[in-house]
Formats: structure tokens, sequence, C-alpha cells
């Protein structure tokens, strides 16, 4: 009868397969979620980003060099699966490309958390220069503070043991001079 499924006719002449191998790749298309497929390349790419920004290599870095190592990863995976195939095959695949940009968004998302696009170094750059600046303004303007309490000090227009906070000898330890 049309429509229903084949129940005991070929029983006899059919033989079940062999049990699949550990490790075989029978259900993987393009690898991307496969933890065994991508450690290496998540290794390959956290050693060079610890290579190429020595400030990554600390302890405190590792979870998130990790994650935009396998984020990554699994990129590439996908973007040579897509690659590699043929456009018709693609056609009803709607999946993949969503996880593609999903993957991508991701990959984008960590890598300004790391300050690897241009755009994130650029901000920790002007903002590491401002608080640099900020700080010589600040040193410059407690020098010019204490250099103008000394002169006055000196010429005797006021006794520094009358009239200051700090006592007479901390002064010149305050400004990093030895008596």
């Amino acid at each position: 009868m049309p429509g229903r499924p084949n129940r005991g006719r070929d029983r006899e002449n059919w033989t079940p397969r062999p049990p699949f191998e550990p490790g075989n790749a029978a259900a993987v298309t393009h690898g991307a979620h496969s933890s065994a497929l991508i450690a290496a390349r998540v290794a390959e790419l956290t050693a060079e980003i610890e290579a190429a920004v020595p400030t990554l290599a600390a302890v405190r870095y590792t979870s998130a060099v990790r994650a935009w190592a396998t984020a990554e990863a699994r990129l590439e995976r996908v973007r040579e699966y897509v690659w590699n195939q043929p456009v018709e095959e693609l056609s009803g695949e709607r999946g993949t490309g969503a996880y593609e940009l999903g993957l991508e968004r991701l990959a984008v998302r960590l890598r300004a958390e790391l300050a690897l696009s241009i755009a994130s170094h650029a901000a920790i750059s002007r903002t590491s220069l401002a608080v640099e600046s900020n700080s010589e303004a600040a040193r410059s303007m407690v020098t010019k503070l204490f250099d103008d309490i000394r002169r006055v000090v000196d010429s005797g227009q006021l006794d520094a043991a009358e009239h200051a906070t700090v006592p007479r000898g901390q002064l010149t330890e305050i400004r990093g001079e030895t008596p």
C-alpha cells in the first residue's frame, strides 16, 4: 500500500550497520559545536593573543580570552563550511546563516571587551592619555602650590610653624626632597 512504511518486507535481508566508533564525524556538519574540533584552534588563538598583548595573559582575563577564542574558532568553522558548500545546498539552510551572523556579533562584542577592535583600543588609549594628563596636571598644580608656600615661608612673610598644618620637616618629604 502506498504511503505505508515498509514493515517487515525486507527484514530477512536487513543487516544492521556497525556501531559508531568513538570520535566519528558522521553527524558533524560544520564542527562549530564540537569542542574536540575547535580545541586546537582555541589554544592557538589564545596563545597568539597573549603573545601579542601580554596584559591579556593575566589570570583575570583567562575566561574572557577563552570566550573570545572559542567564538572566533567557531566562526572560522562555520565560515569554512559555508564557503565550501555549493550554493544549491545552502539555499535551504537558513539556520546556518543566522548562526554565522550570531557568532559574528558575539565575536565583535568580545573583541571590543578585550580592546581588540580599533574603536575600543582608541577609546582605551584616549582614556589612559586623559588620566595621564590629568595626573600630570595635578602633579604640576601641587608642585606650584608647594613652591608658592616655600617662597612665602622663605621670604619671612609667614612663619610656617605657626600657620602650616603640615609640620615643618614634612613639607620637604611631601615634595620628595631630602632635607
